[in-house]
C-alpha cells in the first residue's frame, strides 16, 4: 500500500465493504423483484388471454386486477431505472475498492468513488400525475440514503 493508503484504517475500509454488500444484495433484490413483477404480469395476462371464454369472469377480473397492479409497480417507481442506477452504483464502488487495494487509488478517490456511487442510487421516484394538478409527475417518497422526508422533484 501507499502512504495515502495506509492513513485509512482498517475499520473505515470494512464499512465501506460493508456498504459494498449492501449495495450488490439491493441491486439484485431489485433486480429480481423487476424479473418477479414483469414474470406475473406477461402470465397474468396470458392466462387472461387464453382463458377469458372458458373460466368464471370473477377470476379473469383478479387476474386482470393482478397484471395490471405488477404493471403498475413496474412504471410508478420506474424500477429499470432503479434497477439499473443501483447495479451501476455497486459496480462503481466495488471498482474503486478493487483498484484501492491495488494501490492504484488513492484513499481520497476511493471517497470520492464511495459519494459518488451513492449519488447514483438516488432516491425512489414514484411517477404519478396528480389530477388536481396535471404538472405534478414525480415525486420523491424515500431516499435512498434514508432520509425521511419527502421531496418533490420538479
Amino acid at each position: 500500500m501507499t502512504p495515502n493508503n495506509q492513513q485509512v484504517d482498517a475499520e473505515f475500509l470494512m464499512k465501506i465493504k460493508t456498504r459494498l454488500k449492501k449495495m450488490k444484495a439491493t441491486a439484485n433484490w431489485v433486480g429480481g423483484l423487476l424479473i418477479a413483477l414483469g414474470a406475473l404480469a406477461i402470465v397474468s395476462s396470458l392466462f387472461i388471454t387464453a382463458f377469458a371464454d372458458t373460466v368464471d369472469i370473477l377470476a379473469i377480473k383478479i387476474v386482470a386486477f393482478a397484471s395490471t397492479l405488477f404493471i403498475t409497480l413496474i412504471g410508478a417507481f420506474n424500477l429499470p431505472s432503479k434497477a439499473n442506477d443501483t447495479r451501476n452504483g455497486w459496480k462503481h464502488l466495488n471498482n474503486a475498492v478493487i483498484q484501492f487495494e491495488a494501490s492504484v487509488i488513492d484513499a481520497k478517490t476511493l471517497i470520492k468513488a464511495y459519494e459518488d456511487s451513492e449519488n447514483m442510487l438516488g432516491t425512489i421516484i414514484f411517477n404519478f400525475v396528480d389530477k388536481g394538478n396535471p404538472t405534478t409527475h414525480n415525486k420523491s417518497i424515500l431516499a435512498a440514503s434514508g432520509a425521511d422526508t419527502a421531496q418533490q422533484q420538479q
